[in-house]
């Protein structure tokens, strides 16, 4: 993390990224999951059911979740 509040992940610069959890992804009957931490998911106001949006950056390989209005 550099003084001027951009992330280097990977090489590419991200503003307001904040670090929460390093995590791995696992899987439940050959399905993939990744766990969103109760953090995360405190910060964006979510709850159980709540609609998100899961972008693909391929340039940078990065996942991006964000929450989505029905």
């Amino acid at each position: 993390m550099e003084g001027n509040g951009e992330v280097d992940v990977y090489g590419g610069k991200y503003k307001n990224l904040i670090p929460i959890k390093i995590g791995r992804v696992t899987s439940n009957d050959n399905w993939p999951m990744i766990y969103i931490p109760k953090e995360a998911i405190n910060k964006l106001s979510l709850q159980k059911g709540a609609r998100i949006i899961i972008l693909m950056d391929l340039a940078e390989k990065t996942l991006i979740i964000k929450p989505i209005q029905a």
